[in-house]
């Protein structure tokens, strides 16, 4: 059904709905294939393998995304602090900016930090990422 024979809001409405089905399928079918869909978190990187898109670690900001929950799980940094030490070593935002609070605390609570995403390994031990979650909510209270 094309936009121009729409006739009703409820033929509409089911056009946009059975659009909405086809692409939420669409994209199950690429996440299954392993193919990358969506925002790239700090510190992975696209790249083509084999003529498709893949993930991997960013060999320049991923030891950063590291030292972000190592100073996080000592418990010595504040979130600002954080971001401004890492900020001079090179871990910006996508608009060259330093991190702000609430994407570094994004991250600290992003698991994919710890279990990978698409094929590319976390950037993070399990022990290492509960560990600064754990001392950055010590900070808040």
């Amino acid at each position: 059904m094309k936009l121009s024979e729409v006739q009703t809001m409820e033929d509409y409405n089911q056009m946009y709905a059975e659009r909405g089905v086809k692409i939420s399928a669409k994209m199950a079918e690429l996440k299954e294939r392993g193919e990358v869909t969506g925002t790239i978190p700090t510190g992975y990187q696209k790249v083509f393998k084999n003529g498709r898109k893949a993930v991997e670690a960013d060999p320049e900001k991923a030891p950063l995304v590291f030292e972000l929950f190592s100073l996080a799980a000592s418990g010595k940094y504040s979130i600002v602090k954080i971001a401004d030490a890492l900020y001079e070593k090179g871990l910006t935002s996508r608009t060259g900016k330093s991190l702000s609070s609430a994407t570094i605390h994004g991250m600290i609570h992003n698991p994919v930090y710890m279990t990978g995403l698409a094929g590319a390994e976390g950037l993070v031990s399990a022990e290492l990422f509960y560990k600064a979650q754990g001392a950055i909510g010590a900070r808040r209270r």
